[in-house]
C-alpha cells in the first residue's frame, strides 16, 4: 500500500487534468495509465509514504508530461 499521500496527491492531479483533457475515452484511458505508471513510480521510490505531499503532486505531473 503507497499510503494516503499518493492516494491524495494521484486524486489532485486528476482533478486538474480534467481542464485539460476533453471527455473522451481517451480521458479514462490516460487516467488509468497514468495511475497504474505513478503507482509504479511510487513504488520504486524509497519510502514513497514518506515524502510530501508537494513531492508525490511533482512525481505525478512528471509523469503527465511523459504522457501527453
Amino acid at each position: 500500500m503507497l499510503g494516503a499521500k499518493v492516494d491524495e496527491a494521484i486524486e489532485m492531479f486528476e482533478n486538474e487534468m480534467i481542464d485539460f483533457l476533453p471527455e473522451t475515452g481517451k480521458r479514462v484511458k490516460f487516467f488509468k495509465e497514468s495511475r497504474e505508471r505513478i503507482e509504479i513510480m511510487c513504488q520504486s521510490m524509497e519510502d514513497m509514504r514518506n515524502q510530501t505531499l508537494k513531492e508525490v503532486r511533482s512525481v505525478c505531473w512528471r509523469l503527465a508530461k511523459m504522457l501527453l
